[in-house]
């Protein structure tokens, strides 16, 4: 059980949670203005999680640079196929 514990509390899990958050509030709050205006919002749910992640991993840790364009063309390419 310590274990758990403390990983809660390690600054990456922190960063990764607040991020994940912050994308999520981002996409219920558009959503739902976009709703009463009476435009359907783009399913673009995987997007945010991706750009949240790729924005919190450089105050977690270090990127390498070829994570960047990894991830650069899977939001790419989960944008064009929705």
């Amino acid at each position: 059980m310590g274990g758990i514990v403390d990983a809660i509390w390690r600054m990456e899990f922190v960063v990764g949670v607040v991020f994940g958050v912050g994308a999520l509030i981002l996409a219920t709050a558009g959503g739902f203005l976009l709703r009463r205006r009476g435009v359907h919002p783009l399913p673009v749910g995987g997007a945010l999680l991706a750009l949240a992640a790729l924005l919190a991993l450089p105050l977690a840790t270090s990127v390498p640079t070829r994570l960047w364009w990894g991830v650069a063309l899977l939001l790419a390419g989960g944008l064009a196929v929705e």
